[in-house]
């Protein structure tokens, strides 16, 4: 006995229902279906973005890049970083943190900037890139001073060789040098649990890649929106990146860091999703008065903690305390 096959509302049904991760890859695999998802609303039921991470229900999408030398022995902080999926970062001709990563934007981008900037990409921040820029330059005109020179002054030689090694100490503690090769490293888990599958890819930029992933997973959404429940946002200095018209319609949002900062921005992405159901507020109350932001007095249960130094002004600069 012959079963009927699905009719075409069922299907349309069964594939709007589907895990997104699911739907995402069986679509691939389905050519037939391929159509009839550029016609079928997305729904994701939670979805974080953080810096290199893109959380997607159950599973986990991270960048990173690895780094590969032709000889034998390499640095075990390197050994480390490659088993890990790769460092959170573009690399520099030193081999180090590359700064222009969050400023490399394309259309449909969203850029978060917190006030006073905080790790946003690994656990490097940028006033220290810059520093370390600035400490670069010096050592190339101290160089360049002394290969004008006929006989090197020793001092001068002597400051050098002090600067070089207070690089060193500085900025490259675990004496890495600049690889070969860099690879460019999407590892997809189920989140905190074993790996699923990873792929490499070379002569790339970490922002390429996430654009391209976004634009796989999100770039034929129906009608550009995708529905989801919990849209978290995990940083407070971050670039997302995303496919041009891309919108949100989310129930539940949680963000961190100084949420004027980080709603402005993230607005922009997000259709009919106020009053929020949820809103979750983890270190986002800087001062009384961000309570009496729109997004905050509009959505219907908002969970928060306070700092301590701003609780005696709560009931004088809330309206709505009442």
């Amino acid at each position: 006995m012959t079963e009927e096959p699905l009719s075409y509302p069922s299907r349309r049904v069964l594939l709007e229902h589907l895990d997104f991760n699911t739907r995402f890859h069986l679509v691939k695999r389905c050519p037939a279906l391929q159509k009839m998802d550029k016609t079928v609303p997305l729904h994701i039921n939670y979805l974080c973005f953080d810096n290199m991470r893109m959380m997607i229900n159950d599973r986990e999408y991270k960048f990173g890049t690895l780094r590969h030398y032709d000889t034998k022995s390499t640095n075990q902080r390197v050994i480390m970083d490659n088993r890990s999926g790769g460092v959170p970062y573009d690399l520099d001709h030193n081999g180090l943190e590359e700064e222009s990563f969050d400023d490399d934007l394309t259309p449909g981008d969203i850029q978060i900037n917190a006030p006073l900037y905080t790790p946003g990409v690994g656990q490097h921040q940028r006033w220290n890139v810059r520093s370390r820029k600035r400490l670069e330059e010096h050592i190339r005109d101290l160089e360049a001073n002394l290969l004008r020179q006929d006989h090197r002054n020793p001092l001068e030689q002597e400051e050098l060789d002090s600067t070089r090694r207070l690089f060193d100490s500085t900025y490259n503690p675990h004496h890495i040098l600049p690889p070969q090769k860099t690879l460019i490293q999407l590892t997809v888990s189920f989140f905190g649990g074993p790996v699923i599958e990873s792929f490499c890819r070379a002569d790339d930029k970490l922002h390429n890649a996430e654009k391209y992933l976004a634009t796989r997973l999100f770039g034929n959404a129906y009608q550009s929106l995708v529905h989801v429940k919990r849209l978290v946002i995990n940083s407070d200095h971050i670039t997302i990146r995303l496919p041009e018209n891309l919108k949100f319609k989310i129930s539940e949002l949680q963000t961190i860091g100084d949420f004027p900062r980080v709603f402005g921005p993230l607005s922009q992405v997000l259709k009919d999703s106020e009053p929020l159901g949820y809103l979750i507020l983890n270190e986002n109350i800087r001062t009384a008065n961000d309570l009496n932001h729109p997004a905050i007095r509009n959505a219907k249960k908002t969970p928060f903690t306070l700092p301590n130094s701003i609780w005696f002004m709560i009931r004088s600069s809330i309206k709505f305390w009442n």
